[in-house]
């Protein structure tokens, strides 16, 4: 059964999140939420070990020559592919047995990317493969933990849907080798899931604000700012590293209010309303400005005060919650600044998000 605590951040959370359509994760999630880190469900560290005991889990790039992912525009014959593979450890990585363990596994996450269920998979498809991270190997992933990023679900902000603007190394991975030592560290951190107070590593920092409006109700504003890293990796599409991201309510209060049906009308008052990137993350971002972060990839901590009516339902004070986009949320980069413009509806009715440079 559902706490009376639970019930008012799910309230709260849908209320707030159905600004930007986010989904909503009651609890502080486990120290790996946003990364391929191997958690249990009550959050502690698993060895990363196969099914058999002398089996090692390792990161593994596979090459393409026959595969490919069936897009509606005709099949993308993608270039590589990344998996976490079981391998037999005490025998050479590339031993005829590790190597039918290898390519299964890229088959089956091929099989598993966008473009499933008609994409094609064959292990007869790879030319080669090897360790991600090169040698000597270290057991790094898990496979129910990990699934490769590409960005090949992206509806990008001018209307354009196209394998061309994936990223040829893994979100969920390698991408992050691109950058700094420093950043690279911080990516692959499977530290407690907290908001970083420590340097980003980011190269670049910029004001954010950011007004959610519900109909005539005067908007909920935002300001704060981002700080980030691009890179020039020579491809359409590359790396975005979002190190981090700090927005407070800039309005005194916002009135939340809300038609809960057969349980009454919900008013209440919210203040001290704060969001902040819950970990460092890499999005997506082409030569034009158009940044994309895939669904999953964005985890925030919000923070809120709550005053108003005593209500059962949702009661007064401090709220604490975490959230995670379930849809890819795109922008464009303006003179270092991030331009949003989007319309979502939701059970509450339409709402309007704009962000603008800060002033």
């Amino acid at each position: 059964m559902t706490s009376p605590i639970k019930t008012a951040s799910l309230i709260l959370s849908s209320v707030l999140s159905s600004a930007c359509g986010w989904s909503l994760i009651p609890d502080e999630p486990p120290s790996d939420a946003t990364s391929n880190a191997d958690a249990s469900e009550d959050g502690n560290a698993q060895p990363t070990t196969g099914g058999d005991i002398n089996d090692i889990l390792v990161h593994f790039t596979c090459y393409n020559d026959g595969n490919y992912q069936a897009y509606p525009a005709g099949p993308y014959y993608f270039p590589l592919m990344h998996t976490c593979a079981s391998i037999t450890e005490g025998e050479p990585w590339d031993s005829e047995a590790n190597m039918a363990k290898i390519l299964d596994a890229c088959s089956a996450t091929c099989a598993k990317a966008w473009g499933t269920p008609k994409n094609h998979c064959e292990n007869d498809g790879w030319t080669s493969a090897e360790p991600t991270y090169g040698e000597p190997l270290s057991a790094n992933c898990n496979p129910d933990e990990y699934g490769p990023e590409y960005g090949g679900e992206v509806l990008w902000l001018d209307g354009v849907h196209s394998p061309e603007r994936q990223v040829t190394c893994d979100l969920n991975s390698d991408c992050g080798l691109m950058f700094s030592a420093e950043v690279a560290e911080k990516l692959q951190s499977k530290g407690p899931t907290s908001v970083a107070e420590d340097d980003s590593a980011a190269e670049h920092a910029s004001g954010l604000q950011l007004d959610a409006t519900t109909g005539a109700d005067r908007p909920l504003s935002l300001g704060g700012a981002f700080e980030y890293s691009t890179i020039a990796c020579g491809e359409v599409a590359c790396p975005f590293y979002l190190g981090r991201l700090d927005l407070e309510q800039t309005d005194s209060a916002w009135r939340l209010s809300v038609d809960l049906g057969v349980l009454g009308r919900l008013d209440k008052s919210v203040s001290g309303l704060r969001v902040q990137l819950g970990k460092p993350t890499l999005g997506i971002a082409l030569a034009d400005g158009q940044v994309a972060f895939p669904a999953g990839s964005l985890l925030l901590r919000i923070d809120a005060q709550l005053q108003g009516t005593s209500d059962a339902v949702l009661e007064n004070g401090s709220e604490t919650f975490w959230l995670r986009n379930p849809t890819a949320v795109v922008g464009r980069l303006v003179d270092g600044s991030l331009d949003l413009r989007m319309e979502v509806p939701t059970m509450f009715g339409s709402v309007k998000v704009e962000t603008t440079r800060a002033h």
